[in-house]
């Protein structure tokens, strides 16, 4: 029997949509090959889309690349999150403890920042990089990852997001009605 392409066929059903891909190839192809013959007008709304186009493709990356690697270190990051959540009550049920020393309190308090700068970054990691474990390399090189530009507006902007669909959601969880 003939081979058939499964994306033809799907398209003749009206189920598949063209990718944004194909769509600015159509575009270009179209302003290349006949763009003598369209008008001048036709022309710059062809390049507004493809512009927008562009712009759609590089989302739609950005997405993708995001999906992937937060599929690929959900498990390391909740790991680490729970090592570091139970490194941070015991530094607490220690720090509660009357006998000790004030140098004892003062370097358990360091302690307890780092563990939230460390839980802070796992949690915060942005979702468009490379995870670099905490607990399994040199404090060193997450210290030189942490001072990167790039790094401290990504974690800064994945923060926001969190808090922000945080306050939607409480904002969300209050207006509606509690049932009787």
């Amino acid at each position: 029997p003939p081979r058939t392409s499964r994306g033809k066929e799907r398209r003749q059903k009206g189920l598949g949509q063209t990718s944004t891909k194909n769509r600015i190839r159509a575009i270009e192809r179209t302003l290349k090959r006949k763009g003598h013959l369209v008008p001048p007008e036709a022309q710059a709304v062809m390049r507004e889309r493809l512009e927008a186009l562009q712009l759609e493709l590089k989302d739609v990356k950005l997405a993708e690349l995001e999906r992937e690697y937060s599929a690929r270190y959900r498990r390391v990051k909740f790991f680490e999150r729970k090592k570091l959540q139970r490194k941070l009550v015991q530094a607490n049920t220690e720090r509660a403890n009357p006998k000790l020393s004030a140098k004892e309190k003062a370097t358990l308090d360091s302690l307890r920042k780092e563990l939230v700068q460390d839980l802070q970054y796992v949690m915060y990691f942005p979702r468009d990089m490379k995870y670099v474990s905490i607990l399994s390399n040199p404090r060193a090189e997450t210290t030189a990852l942490r001072s990167t530009e790039e790094f401290k507006t990504k974690s800064a902007r994945a923060r926001q997001l969190v808090l922000a669909y945080r306050a939607m959601k409480l904002k969300r969880d209050t207006s509606q009605p509690m049932p009787p």
